[in-house]
């Protein structure tokens, strides 16, 4: 689908076309988020105004896909000012911070190992470790801060489950996938996921360790913000880019050496989900 003030033919930079044909759903839906709880606002102005400048940077790195755009430093200053002159939604998060909404569909094929060696004996073999699932824990004066993002804790309880349930930690992690329908929430996901110590997670960011041949390479496909969020299938397109990534078929944005995968995701409820799966040959 091409803007309106798109002519037929241009380039498309996708997240920011998508970007700025769902504005009035991203102020929508940031306005229904930050009703249910005014803490959950006061956090995200928080978490950017600290250190905007490196969000905005990791929110481009999104935007170029992985080494779709193969000189960032020449999309940088324009790609700033689009996203800084659109549309405030809850400062300082505009239009463009917000992953678009979309419709899309998504399905996964199970089978057993002999089933598939028999058919493609040489393709490398993808098996979930663990998979671990929390909903929001109600405790002696505890406030349900739902529907969506949920408290910290309740992605920090549901990764450490699953690291328990796999026998790892995350330093065992090849390449990572969270929920980042608004740019603020990667970065709070560093630290909850245990990739990097509290209020550190800006560090991942400014020393690349996130991006394109960095430690843990987080959201190879452009993540929700670039790849927009249909909702249910979101999960399953974390699933399957895990899957390109741990077969070595994720052309133009492949972690060199990818073994391990893990999948994060929350929702309405507020539940939590993390996913681990590996590669065999």
């Amino acid at each position: 689908m091409r803007g309106a003030d798109e002519p037929q033919g241009a380039p498309l930079f996708g997240a920011a076309r998508a970007l700025r044909q769902h504005q009035a759903f991203s102020e929508m839906f940031m306005a229904f988020l930050l009703s249910r709880n005014i803490q959950i606002g006061a956090d995200l102005v928080d978490h950017l105004f600290n250190s905007s400048e490196k969000r905005l940077a990791r929110f481009l790195l999104l935007l170029a896909d992985f080494g779709k755009v193969e000189t960032l430093e020449s999309v940088i200053p324009k790609i700033s000012q689009e996203v800084l002159a659109s549309r405030m939604v809850a400062e300082p998060l505009t239009t463009m911070m917000c992953c678009p909404a979309d419709d899309g569909a998504a399905c996964v094929i199970l089978a057993r190992e002999d089933f598939v060696r028999s058919r493609q004996p040489d393709r490398t073999l993808v098996r979930p470790v663990a998979s671990a699932l929390q909903s929001e824990t109600y405790a002696r004066g505890h406030t349900f801060v739902g529907p969506v993002v949920g408290p910290s804790t309740m992605t920090r309880d549901t990764a450490r489950e699953c690291y328990e349930a796999a026998g790892i930690g995350p330093d065992d992690v090849d390449v990572a996938f969270c929920h980042d329908a608004f740019v603020n929430e990667e970065l709070e996901y560093y630290e909850l996921l245990g990739f990097a110590a509290e209020g550190d997670g800006d560090k991942l960011v400014e020393e690349g360790e996130t991006g394109p041949g960095g430690r843990i390479p987080f959201n190879t496909d452009g993540g929700l913000i670039a790849r927009g969020h249909p909702g249910g299938p979101t999960g399953l397109a974390q699933i399957h880019e895990c899957v390109l990534q741990l077969r070595g078929e994720a052309a133009g944005r492949q972690v060199d050496g990818a073994r391990l995968a893990l999948a994060h995701l929350v929702g309405g409820g507020s539940i939590c989900t993390v996913n681990l799966l590996e590669g065999t040959v």
